[in-house]
């Protein structure tokens, strides 16, 4: 594309799907906004990682859901709907989830009503928007240490516990989406423990007639949840048996955790078999077949 795009190599990095035709995250902005099938996609890996300060900030889900249930290391903490307020246009505005503290600090904490009423206030934003606060949150974590008689041993045990998930071994996130009352889409985010390859093909049988039939092989690096890992760029190789070639090169690296290939025939009908291995991912085969 043009001189304009501050990539500095002329290519267009932003949009809804990538020169593989692979959608972005932005690709579920638009998809959320039809009711035809549902839609939930989470702007963050929930990874604390990943964040200056370890502090994720706010997460959008897009969604056409009417409402999302959050659990953390599968307890139920708060129910988030569509922020209306924000996105008064959209048929479906994005779900902003706020509070991941639920009735944490008065079940397992042992505070009263008030006072881990006006604490959670203050650590929600903090995780929001990180330690930089509007004044009257700084007062209410004051008037809880105050009004709950804290020590500064128990408000470190429990900021550090709240706040940016400081001493958790692992965090688990879950969203559950409903539509009509009925669970539709789940979403779950935690520390990647496992990588898996994903492999499909657009379409499974070719026609080789006046002209060469192609079809496109799209491949994505899932973790042990099925979330694309957007950081794996390993090494892909594909082998064909059978008569068809790839069309450009068959060794190549993931990008963002995503790529795709064309295959296409050489004038000849049978089976083909794709054989996809990559380094630290299990190996996995595609059959196609050209009539």
């Amino acid at each position: 594309t043009h001189k304009d795009f501050g990539s500095g190599d002329r290519i267009c990095y932003h949009g809804v799907t990538d020169m593989f035709r692979i959608p972005k995250l932005a690709a579920a902005v638009y998809a959320s906004q039809q009711d035809d099938f549902p839609v939930m996609e989470s702007s963050s890996a929930m990874d604390v990682g990943e964040y200056p300060g370890a502090i994720i900030g706010q997460t959008y889900i897009f969604t056409n859901c009417d409402y999302v249930e959050i659990f953390k290391n599968g307890v139920y903490k708060s129910t988030a709907y569509p922020n209306k307020k924000a996105f008064p246009d959209l048929p479906h505005p994005p779900i902003c989830p706020y509070d991941f503290i639920g009735s944490a600090l008065t079940e397992d904490e042992g505070l009263d009503e008030t006072t881990a009423a006006n604490l959670k206030d203050a650590l929600n934003k903090a995780n929001s928007i990180g330690y930089i606060m509007p004044p009257q949150y700084y007062l209410k974590a004051a008037w809880a240490v105050l009004h709950g008689r804290m020590k500064f041993s128990r408000i470190y045990d429990i900021v550090t516990k709240y706040f940016a998930n400081w001493g958790d071994e692992q965090v688990s996130y879950r969203f559950d989406g409903y539509k009509d009352g009925k669970l539709v889409k789940s979403i779950t985010r935690t520390a990647v423990t496992g990588l898996t390859l994903s492999a499909k093909a657009d379409c499974d049988t070719l026609k080789e007639d006046a002209t060469y039939d192609v079809t496109r092989v799209e491949l994505l690096a899932l973790d042990q949840n099925g979330n694309r890992v957007p950081f794996a760029n390993n090494v892909i190789n594909v082998k064909v048996d059978g008569p068809a070639k790839v069309i450009g090169p068959d060794n190549f690296a993931l990008i963002g955790g995503a790529r795709a290939f064309w295959v296409r025939t050489v004038g000849k009908k049978g089976d083909i078999k794709l054989t996809i291995s990559g380094e630290n991912l299990p190996e996995q085969t595609v059959t196609l077949t050209v009539e």
